[in-house]
């Protein structure tokens, strides 16, 4: 069937743990279904080999395998202890040994990836590279251009096969990405009249869907355009390599592709940063090499004549290129020294690989909602009719966007992050191919342009935008490799039924507000973004402003270098920097874990001082301009502390660059009061000036977490970082009983004589799962809120965003932990 997944490498062992090969089933025990070694045996050598896999599932092959087995480690440490090797462009004999495996290695990979026999590797130059990139760039800026040119290309291609249309364009060439109707259109139509030259570029796997194109279309290509139009074919066979091999012994040398690219990293796993470009000999001649040239590349160069020549390698006036020696050849097209003890490691990878070494589509595709609506919609079909050049084998990769019982897709950051507390290892966005993710999720040009001036990019959390503003932005992509196990599949399976399988059920009930009871039982501020929280003492009087809470994250530790705010996502260790508010001696004092260590600034807001520019810095997206503090040992001894460089800067709410960061938060709605959708500022927190918790609620989570696992751990409300905790009645009042989740149900929220706006639910990520009294991480509480929070989009929700509304409340604007609650 078209679209169907080649799993057919994933092994046969059911253990129950990759670290127990004594689990293995009797009756797989022999079966020799892992590269010729029964399934203990396969168990055993995954055991030895990659033990960091022990808890994890690993399905991102397509990225890159789990590098390195530890057989390569061990080899080329061998290696390199008996054998000497030196820069290859000197005369000595470690020069000899690293020319001499350079060598052999160029003829292994040609007759290891290629299936080239010997007698044909004379036709081929292999030239290494950096990777494929850099492969698709020595192609771009070598190739011919002139107006009399094109560039043709899938639309589903890799961005570096894409980029090579920026040189194109430059150069005066024309462009063209085309769909497989198209490109069955132009073979037949060309649009193009008369001689000219075109370079046509296709990836024979899509490293997005795992789609693969066959050698049919570079045949057809060739033969079809060969009569007055030089076509030349770039094939870019990186993922295919990943699990498979591009034979090009079953194609004649006329119909083969000129250029091929790789990195050979997604092959071996080590190392990395080596790949390669494979030029067809005859072809040669296609890439003139002009502009820059590196050492080793040239016979010769003038020194200061008129001309300044430099007569590339092996090419005096009377050779042609198909004459020049094959050696002359790669050297022409690589630059400087080659990375010589890469190319060692990389016989030892392949001397490794060659020792060692079920339609997964169909079970996720059969998972269905309570509802009978399908849990996963799966993008291994083209959306065009079939045709010769799609094989019916798609590559070991599945991409998916998961779907809520109503049909509406869940965001693909959701997927990432619980997949990431569980050892879950995959892709999400848009996975460097757009013209793949567009032609899945329906995307046009008009959406894409929209993302992008909204600043959206591959990597960062928007799910959904658009011109409507509801498509999704990136998808899912799995990819299984030589290490992956039956049980891996079947862990995934599991996992995407426990997680994401909704029944019919009822969601869970929002409770009616209660109208009394309700008390504000902590107040918290983090004057230091991402860092340690301060409960305000009871009874005392807090100044309440349109940015947040005074002196609530005014302060923030930024990336020295870039200016980047730090955050507990990445370094959970900055729960452990506390701060106290010292009034009396108007201070901010600060101090790390149990160090006796402490340092202070002053309170008061940095002086504008001419002389000294504040710095730049980022928060999400923002750009923010904060003050940075002179050297008073604090920067040095805090980047000890977290193990990484930071430095201390402000941006408090008095100052005119907090006025010129422009920070807002903005929300679709002010609920049923009327109120417009306006921008709500705010400062260095996330999303908005307030975020209000209910005591309740957390008890609601910890109830979940103990009827779940015996043996959980209760959490504080502390790991949701609320500045307002909600706490109910004590149990002798007569007052109503707080509910849990009530939060939800508030519009408007008086707290003392003090009225709040409620903005939206706070969209939840991994941030929750750090202990804010250690420091460590676990998985909980997020993968229990993923499985009862989960709003309509998908997204895990707990606590909501509350703003100031200033015009319904009493001076003065202050709030006091113990102030009674009502939602009005």
């Amino acid at each position: 069937m078209p679209g169907s997944i080649d799993l057919g490498f994933i092994h046969t062992v059911e253990s129950t743990s990759r670290g127990d090969p004594s689990n293995v089933e009797s009756g797989d025990a022999g079966s020799p279904s892992c590269y010729g070694m029964d399934s203990r045996s396969f168990s055993e050598m995954l055991e030895k080999e990659y033990p960091a896999l022990r808890d994890a599932i690993y399905l991102d092959y397509a990225a890159s395998p789990p590098a390195p087995l530890l057989s390569v480690i061990s080899s080329l440490q061998a290696r390199l202890s008996r054998s000497l090797f030196s820069n290859p462009h000197s005369l000595s004999p470690s020069s000899a040994s690293s020319s001499s495996i350079i060598a052999s290695t160029r003829s292994r990979l040609l007759s290891t990836l290629f299936k080239l026999p010997t007698p044909s590797h004379k036709d081929w130059v292999l030239i290494f590279t950096a990777g494929a990139t850099a492969g698709c760039r020595l192609v771009a800026e070598a190739f011919d251009w002139h107006s009399n040119t094109h560039f043709v290309y899938t639309k589903e291609a890799h961005t570096s096969l894409v980029g090579i249309r920026g040189v194109a364009l430059r150069d005066g060439a024309s462009v063209r990405p085309l769909d497989l109707p198209q490109l069955e259109n132009w073979l037949s139509n060309p649009l193009d009249s008369g001689p000219s030259t075109t370079l046509f570029a296709y990836p024979v796997q899509c490293n997005a869907t795992g789609r693969r194109i066959n050698l049919n279309l570079c045949t057809d290509v060739k033969r079809r355009r060969r009569s007055t139009r030089k076509t030349y074919v770039l094939i870019d066979a990186a993922a295919q390599l990943a699990s498979s091999t591009l034979d090009l012994s079953q194609v004649e040398l006329d119909d083969a592709p000129d250029f091929v690219v790789a990195s050979l990293y997604k092959t071996y796993g080590y190392p990395t940063g080596l790949g390669i470009l494979l030029v067809k000999r005859s072809s040669a001649p296609a890439l003139l090499r002009r502009g820059y040239f590196g050492g080793g590349t040239i016979d010769g160069l003038t020194i200061s004549s008129s001309s300044f020549l430099a007569v590339p390698r092996g090419s005096p006036s009377n050779t042609k290129d198909q004459d020049i020696d094959v050696e002359a050849l790669h050297a022409r097209f690589e630059d400087g020294t080659l990375p010589y003890l890469s190319i060692v490691a990389i016989n030892e990878a392949m001397d490794v690989h060659e020792r060692f070494f079920l339609s997964l589509d169909t079970e996720m595709k059969t998972l269905e909602h309570g509802n009978g609506q399908p849990v996963c919609r799966i993008y291994n079909t083209p959306p065009y009719p079939s045709s010769r050049y799609i094989d019916s084998m798609n590559g070991p990769t599945v991409a998916f966007t998961l779907l809520r019982p109503s049909g509406q897709p869940i965001g693909h950051i959701e997927l990432a992050r619980l997949c990431a507390l569980n050892n879950i290892h995959l892709r999400a966005g848009s996975l460097c191919n757009m013209g793949a993710v567009a032609a899945a999720l329906d995307l046009t040009d008009a959406d894409i342009e929209v993302n992008i001036h909204r600043g959206s990019a591959c990597w960062d959390e928007d799910e959904f935008g658009g011109v409507s503003g509801d498509k999704p932005t990136g998808m899912t992509r799995i990819s299984f490799g030589a290490a992956n196990r039956v049980q891996d599949v079947s862990r995934w399976i599991e996992f995407l039924k426990k997680f994401w399988t909704e029944d019919e059920r009822a969601s869970e009930a929002k409770e009616q507000a209660c109208q009394t009871g309700m008390t504000l039982g902590d107040l918290v501020i983090y004057p230091i973004k991402s860092c340690g929280g301060i409960s305000i003492p009871r009874d005392t009087p807090w100044s309440v402003n349109a940015h947040g809470l005074q002196y609530d994250r005014e302060w923030m530790l930024i990336d020295p270098t870039t200016g980047r705010a730090l955050s507990q996502k990445r370094y959970p260790r900055m729960c452990l920097v506390r701060s106290t508010i010292d009034l009396d001696h108007n201070l901010l004092r600060i101090r790390a874990g149990n160090s006796p260590k402490h340092f202070f600034v002053s309170l008061d807001p940095p002086r504008n001082d001419p002389s000294k520019a504040d710095s730049i810095g980022r928060v999400c997206a923002d750009v923010v301009r904060p003050h940075r503090y002179d050297d008073n040992g604090i920067d040095k001894f805090l980047s000890e502390f977290l193990g990484i460089p930071c430095a201390l800067a402000r941006l408090p709410s008095s100052s005119s660059s907090a006025s010129d960061s422009m920070r807002h938060a903005h929300f679709p709605s002010q609920a049923s009061s009327g109120t417009p959708p306006v921008p709500v500022p705010i400062l260095l927190s996330n999303e908005s000036p307030f975020l209000l918790l209910n005591q309740v609620s957390v008890d609601a989570v910890n109830a979940w977490l103990a009827s779940d696992s015996a043996d959980s751990h209760p959490i504080k409300a502390s790991c949701f970082r609320g500045n307002m905790i909600i706490h109910p009645p004590s149990p002798s009042s007569s007052l109503t009983t707080c509910t849990s989740f009530v939060e939800d149900t508030f519009d408007l929220v008086r707290i003392g004589t003090q009225v709040f706006q409620s903005l939206a639910q706070c969209r939840r990520c991994q941030m929750v799962c750090v202990d804010q009294d250690t420091g460590v991480r676990s998985n909980q509480p997020y993968n229990i809120l993923s499985l009862k929070r989960r709003n309509d989009k998908g997204r895990i929700m707990f606590g909501v965003h509350l703003m100031h509304r200033r015009d319904l409340s009493h001076e003065p604007h202050v709030v006091r932990a113990g102030d009674d609650i009502e939602a009005l």
